[in-house]
């Protein structure tokens, strides 16, 4: 898949990007995260734009400090499992 990361509406008729609408950055694109995109024919181009832009980038980042968290168990979870 080019682009795993867009989610597709049923609803909207649009798609987004998963990344940017759970943990967004102040520059990520909006089409993507609130309004939808739906601009079939330039999907690719934008998608490709999208994926490389500084907002995608920093909420790409965002979320694998929060999958490694959870994997690794975060300082409140620590502090509690050895305090019980």
């Amino acid at each position: 898949m080019k682009f795993p990361w867009i989610e597709y509406s049923s609803s909207t008729d649009s798609t987004f990007c998963f990344y940017c609408r759970a943990l967004p950055a102040a520059s990520c694109d909006k089409a993507f995260i609130t309004n939808g995109f739906k601009s079939w024919k330039k999907m690719n181009e934008y998608s490709t734009n999208h994926s490389k832009s500084v907002g995608h980038k920093g909420s790409l980042t965002k979320y694998a400090s929060f999958k490694s968290a959870i994997k690794l168990g975060n300082v409140v979870s620590k502090i509690d499992s050895n305090h019980s």
